[in-house]
């Protein structure tokens, strides 16, 4: 509310907030936001997506050495995303209503080179608060409540007139907390001084067993259960043999080897060569890093969009793949969905371009399906693409509204889309800021992400119909456990913070989860008012569909409120230990997943052309897609010097005969290079699908560094999907055995790499290589 006053229901209101221009010319600006949906601040993750927008000027070029220089260029790439730095102005307190003032600034605003910020300072030093330093760059001034619970409330223009009440009594406040403090310590040291060595002994063995209640310090609310909600093996021996069905294996319990738990073994004889089964994932997932450089459906993961966008995204032309989304519905509809209608500058320029969609090499590229955007593209900015009507509706069946947002967990756009009802508009905001909170938190971490999908996908077979054991069996049948204790992490500060991570994310799907169904329900009471059904926002996925229509965006609305709304349920059931052991599968079992897209189609095609016909067959080709590959060379490069990770190819005048193997395959494209440097480095240029996934059957197959089986994938044109393929003819009643590292590796490097699965690999290279001390490559070559 407008006077200062905590909103109702303990978050999710509107509040107002500042921002102090740093140049003077500027007004200071009032600001509206909508504040979580559960304890916390709002602001700092709101207001760093703002810094992230800013451009980073060039280094100072002063004394600085090259190592300062460095060390500043290394900070300021790892706040590229926007980091916010809160100062409080007034600490809240029982005198102020326990309402604290702060001010939101740039992290690293003085590395890029932002001017001093003359009006921040001033009213710092107005209320008496002791601040180092300058504050350089915009800054933001919000309020915050801490009881009874901590929400931001509203902070406008008003209360920076010198005559503000809160600013007149913030000098006396500053000094009273200051003083507060100075005893604190004081009390705190000699407390220590005459603590006796058996105290201090009790406190350190508290945070040694692990005594401390994470829970609360992560302002967790799911509750800690003791339960065995997810280590019930109640129905796991039908459930396996139901997998086995028309697949040459069936599962085996190795209850004499712990360390190997579950595996699978033949039931017939195969040859090599021999594709045994194939299967979609359970649940699965593109990465954080290649959602930005790769068009794929999020559902299926198919290759998404028109080549031509494919490739500006990947070169760098573009800058996201929202706006390479765009660029591809404007080529294949004429007007990008929900983007408004093209001008005739725009269309005239298209009839003029030639699109590389219509050269020799490309023909395999029209097999790629158009994008069909997520529902809330416009309302929401969410960049989630799909190749169809029905991957989208499947998607919102998982629960992707949880995670609903602009790109990195921004709300896209400031206003909701006119296409969305005035009264829904609230709850949209609510949503948004709920999905933001929890992409920003989550988003980044594959575990997170994977274990949301699992949330999501039980939540729906509850809601089809299943009981708990067989809407968890698919996951109650791999080796997991909690998460920390599965994580490889010995350090036991680490495993608290694994703990405390953990907690967090649940009680942010949680919110999350609560706004996305309340905004799916009023999605569908708007798409659905006809006038005769008043309550046509309280309805399940079995309504009639014509109370809201059958467009696939009111079915994904239908699916998304009945999935959302049984999330909690299900995190009530869970409990925290549930939740970690869903974190721990994901830990021991997913399973990477790379897929060609079709830029791999079209190199080969290029090459093949070359060889059979000659270098002239593809000058077209080249002189067009040459300048993009360079383009994305560069591009590639500088990734890789952020990531901090040696040239690729090694320097330019390096002897080719001084490469080891793995040099081999690092060349580098330029001006004169032909079709077989391009599919030599078309992996790199044109990055292929990436992601993470779980398997009902692959996930059981236990480890040999000797495989007698491989994993591939299916290719770009349809839903991802792994075969298991046999290295050599197997007998009846062989175990099955795959690879979860690089075989070609050293001896101490497998090992290192198989620690975070946690076991030590007893296979008979392992053996032979200890018994020799062999610590180097190998030395032959293992296919």
């Amino acid at each position: 509310t407008m006077d200062g006053t905590p909103p109702m229901g303990g978050g999710g209101g509107w509040f107002t907030y500042v921002r102090i221009p740093c140049d003077e010319s500027l007004d200071v600006e009032e600001l509206t936001a909508v504040a979580l949906g559960y304890a916390g601040d709002a602001l700092p993750n709101l207001v760093a997506t703002r810094f992230a927008s800013s451009t980073a000027s060039s280094v100072p070029s002063s004394s600085e050495s090259v190592s300062t220089t460095s060390h500043t260029d290394l900070v300021l790439a790892a706040a590229a995303e926007g980091r916010a730095e809160t100062f409080a102005l007034v600490h809240p307190s029982s005198a102020n209503g326990n309402r604290g003032v702060y001010i939101y600034a740039d992290e690293v605003g003085r590395l890029r080179n932002k001017p001093k910020n003359l009006r921040a300072a001033a009213l710092a030093k107005l209320c008496g608060a002791a601040l180092a330093g300058d504050f350089h760059g915009d800054v933001f001034v919000g309020a915050v409540v801490v009881s009874p619970t901590t929400t931001n409330v509203s902070f406008g223009l008003g209360q920076l007139d010198p005559g503000a009440r809160w600013l007149k009594e913030a000098p006396g406040e500053n000094a009273a907390y200051a003083r507060a403090m100075r005893d604190f310590r004081t009390a705190v040291d000699a407390k220590q001084k005459n603590m006796s060595d058996a105290a201090r002994f009790a406190i350190a063995s508290d945070w040694q067993n692990g005594r401390l209640d994470v829970e609360k310090l992560s302002g967790n609310d799911v509750p800690s259960t003791t339960d065995t909600a997810m280590t019930c093996t109640d129905g796991l021996d039908t459930y396996f043999q139901s997998l086995a069905d028309n697949k040459p294996v069936f599962v085996k319990k190795f209850e004499n080897d712990p360390t190997r738990g579950n595996g699978l073994c033949l039931s017939r004889g195969v040859t090599k060569g021999e594709t045994l089964w194939a299967e979609a994932p359970l649940v699965s997932a593109q990465t954080f890093e290649n959602a930005k450089v790769t068009m794929a459906c999020a559902w299926c993961h198919r290759s998404v969009g028109t080549i031509d966008a494919g490739l500006d995204l990947a070169s760098g032309r573009v800058g996201s793949v929202f706006e390479a989304a765009t660029q591809s519905m404007r080529q294949t509809d004429g007007v990008a969905s929900g983007d408004g209608p093209n001008n005739a500058e725009d269309n005239l320029k298209k009839e003029n371009e030639t699109t590389v969609s219509t050269l020799p090499g490309f023909e395999v590229c029209s097999e790629i399906p158009a994008i069909t955007p997520c529902r809330h593209r416009v309302s929401r900015g969410c960049a989630t693409l799909y190749c169809g009507d029905e991957c989208l509706v499947q998607h919102a069946r998982k629960g992707h509204d949880v995670a609903c947002c602009g790109s990195g967990g921004t709300a896209f756009g400031a206003e909701p889309s006119t296409s969305t009802s005035t009264e829904n508009q609230p709850a949209e905001r609510l949503a948004v800021a709920a999905a933001a909170a929890f992409r920003r938190d989550c988003g980044h971490h594959d575990n997170l992400v994977l274990v949301t999908e699992i949330v999501g996908h039980i939540a729906d077979r509850l809601v089809c119909g299943d009981d708990w054991l067989d809407a968890t069996k698919q996951f109650r049948g791999l080796v997991g456990g909690p998460w920390w204790e599965v994580s490889g992490e010995q350090n036991h500060e680490m495993q608290k913070k694994l703990r405390s991570v953990a907690a967090r994310s649940a009680a942010l799907l949680r919110a999350s989860s609560v706004a996305a169904c309340s905004a799916a329900d009023a999605e569908i009471f708007y798409h659905g008012r006809d006038g005769s059904n008043a309550d046509a926002g309280i309805r399940g996925r079995d309504d009639d569909d014509d109370v809201i229509g059958d467009t696939p965006a009111a079915a994904a609305a239908r699916a998304s409120y009945a999935t959302t709304k049984e999330i909690p349920a299900v995190l009530d059931k869970l409990g925290l230990p549930g939740f970690a052991h869903l974190l721990g599968i994901c830990d021991l079992n997913q399973w990477s997943l790379r897929v060609d897209g079709p830029m791999r189609n079209v190199t080969r095609a290029l090459l093949r052309l070359d060889e059979n016909e000659g270098p002239d067959a593809t000058r077209q080709t080249l002189d067009v897609l040459l300048p993009i590959a360079l383009e994305a060379q560069i591009k590639r490069d500088e990734e890789d010097e952020v990531a901090g990770k040696p040239r690729w190819g090694g320097e330019d005048d390096e002897d080719e005969n001084s490469r080891d193997d793995d040099d081999e395959t690092q060349i580098r494209v330029d001006s004169t290079s032909d079709a077989e440097d391009l599919y030599d480095t078309g992996r790199r240029l044109f990055p292929m699908f990436t992601g993470s996934g779980l398997f009902s059957l692959v996930c059981l197959t236990n480890h040999s560094c000797v495989p007698n089986a491989v994993t591939r994938y299916s290719s770009w044109r349809g839903r991802t999907m792994v075969r298991i393929e046999a290295l050599r003819d197997l007998l009846e009643g062989e175990e099955l055995l795959v690879s979860y590292v690089d075989e070609a590796e050293t001896l101490s490097e497998r090992t290192k790499a198989l620690q975070s699965y946690g076991f030590v690999c007893q296979c008979a290279m392992c053996e032979k290589e200890r018994s020799e001390g062999m610590g180097s490559s190998l030395t032959e070559e293992v296919d």
